[in-house]
């Protein structure tokens, strides 16, 4: 070994080196000591592994619950905005639908067509002539690429959406048709109109299966509950009726309304929220209930429709233009949307909302109105 310098001053070095080493351990031994003192405290506190998992537990349960919150909060700070309006029919569209991939959006009007368009920039890709009298209703099968329509001539009519031409036709309503469903566990379909009765079809058959009496007017919405056998109707004559497909019979009937009845929507949430001429109100889906809660009463005009989507946010539509944004967990409104925006000037230009549909993301929405045109809204950021 080679020092350099004088030899005391590297034996002095060398020395330094040593002390500096034991130093090095005897802190590593003291963290190590104060870990382990630490995971002790902590073991005393949680007395067995059960307590430690549970704990963890409950913090994942509360982050979980803080994100869900942090959701449903951001989706109220969104605002609707129309990106696109179409001058879409002739006459009225009295009602959309939109297929299973959310890629096509139907409408059915009161110049006797249906326009199938391309979904979300609305572009028109075909045109389906048929009926002889104004669509009341639309409906897509959304197990297969078949559309049911609606009209006062009396009849309803299957198209298959891959040929674009009617495949199936149904007669035996006395008069108009104004609304139709699909139970699609039994393949069954039904109809309600002006001639007050609720027609069961078979679509494998294509026959009728059975015939409902019990409503004393129109009958304006037929909803379907996908978990039970059963059908709920809604008419003029301001009551709501439950019916059993077994036995095709009325098990219940709500019947606490002043005014004729509209529409009615079924939530995952075990109740039916609808709208009267003028009440926005929610009923628990059963027949034995009688409660009837009303959310918002409409003093200076009425309501005409209503929708809902996944996400929790409700669109009731009324007579003067306006398109009200609730939400449906905290039971407020969010939002008045004018569909006139600023081109309203006097009280004969309003038009007034006709049907409105969630797509089937709940992110966007369409609305049509008596100004024959058809409006396409989005969320958008208030930020």
């Amino acid at each position: 070994m080679i020092f350099l310098g004088n030899h005391k001053n590297n034996k002095f070095v060398i020395h330094q080196k040593i002390i500096n080493e034991n130093k090095f351990i005897m802190e590593k031994n003291s963290r190590q000591s104060i870990i382990e003192k630490i995971l002790s405290i902590k073991k005393n506190k949680c007395t067995s592994n059960n307590d430690i998992k549970r704990k963890i537990l409950s913090n994942v349960i509360r982050k979980q619950y803080h994100d869900k919150t942090q959701k449903k909060e951001m989706a109220i700070r969104f605002k609707w905005k129309i990106y696109n309006t179409i001058f879409a029919h002739l006459g009225w569209v009295r009602s959309i639908d939109f297929n299973y991939s959310n890629s096509l959006f139907f409408t059915g009007s009161s110049d006797r067509t249906i326009k199938i368009w391309n979904f979300p920039k609305g572009r028109l890709l075909s045109t389906l002539p048929g009926h002889i009298d104004q669509i009341t209703d639309i409906l897509v099968d959304q197990d297969q690429d078949l559309l049911y329509s609606a009209s006062l001539d009396k009849t309803i009519k299957c198209w298959d959406l891959k040929q674009n031409r009617v495949i199936n036709q149904y007669y035996g309503h006395k008069s108009g048709v104004y609304t139709i469903n699909l139970f699609n566990p039994l393949k069954i379909l039904f109809s309600g109109g002006r001639d007050c009765v609720i027609k069961v079809w078979d679509t494998r058959s294509n026959k009728e299966v059975n015939s409902m009496r019990g409503h004393e007017n129109t009958i304006m919405k037929i909803i379907s509950d996908r978990k039970n056998p059963k059908i709920i109707s809604t008419s003029i004559d301001r009551t709501i009726k439950f019916w059993d497909l077994r036995t095709a019979k009325c098990t219940g009937s709500i019947n606490k309304f002043n005014n004729a009845l509209r529409d009615l929507k079924l939530s995952n949430d075990g109740f039916i929220y609808g709208v009267s001429i003028d009440l926005f109100f929610k009923v628990k889906n059963s027949e034995n209930n009688k409660i009837v809660t009303p959310l918002f009463n409409l003093k200076k005009s009425f309501f005409t429709c209503i929708d809902l989507s996944k996400k929790g946010i409700i669109l009731t539509g009324t007579e003067d233009g306006f398109i009200f944004v609730w939400h449906k967990f905290k039971q407020k409104l969010l939002n008045k949307l004018d569909v006139n925006m600023d081109k309203r000037t006097t009280l004969d230009e309003k038009n007034s909302i006709i049907d409105i549909k969630f797509d089937r993301t709940g992110s966007r929405f369409i609305s049509s109105d008596t100004s024959r045109c058809i409006k396409l809204w989005h969320q958008r950021s208030p930020y």
